[in-house]
């Protein structure tokens, strides 16, 4: 029997993609991106349901939080086995940079975990909250305005209509 590890003792692509989230090694992330190509699943989740993307944010892993944020096909509001999302735990770790880099990337404010607690409510300074909350009202003056926009329009159809 020789010394060498068997391949199956060897860290998936997706193990390692998640050592780099948590150690915010860009090293590691693009050897597993050069090695795994189009095949590597970035929204592949571990036996708790978290991502590449949950680990960076608990992990204050913001360059590689940017670079998954980045990859095209990245879903932002996965959620694990207790439903939080990346943002839910970047807000419930403290780290305002990657709420903030979420938030801009489109993720959803409100998701609550299964306990109903929204990201804001678990945040872990006044900063991370007011660019949470802040994010919910954005999100829903775009969301009127969208409906208010379908409406005019069927107003307008209802206008060329009446004509």
């Amino acid at each position: 029997m020789s010394g060498s590890a068997d391949d199956s003792d060897a860290p998936s692509a997706i193990e390692r993609l998640q050592f780099a989230a948590k150690s915010n090694n860009e090293q590691v992330y693009n050897e597993v991106i050069a090695e795994a190509g189009a095949s590597l699943d970035f929204n592949a989740q571990d036996g708790i349901g978290n991502t590449a993307l949950h680990y960076a944010a608990q992990c204050g892993s913001l360059d590689i939080a940017q670079l998954l944020v980045d990859h095209a096909g990245i879903k932002l509001d996965v959620q694990n086995r207790q439903w939080q999302t990346p943002l839910f735990v970047a807000a419930s770790h403290g780290e305002a940079e990657i709420v903030q880099l979420l938030i801009e990337a489109g993720a959803n404010p409100s998701l609550a975990d299964k306990q109903r607690s929204s990201p804001a409510s678990v945040a872990k300074s006044k900063e991370i909250k007011d660019m949470i909350n802040s994010a919910v009202v954005a999100r829903s003056l775009a969301a009127d305005d969208l409906d208010q926009g379908d409406s005019e329009e069927e107003d307008e159809e209802g206008e060329e209509e009446d004509e």
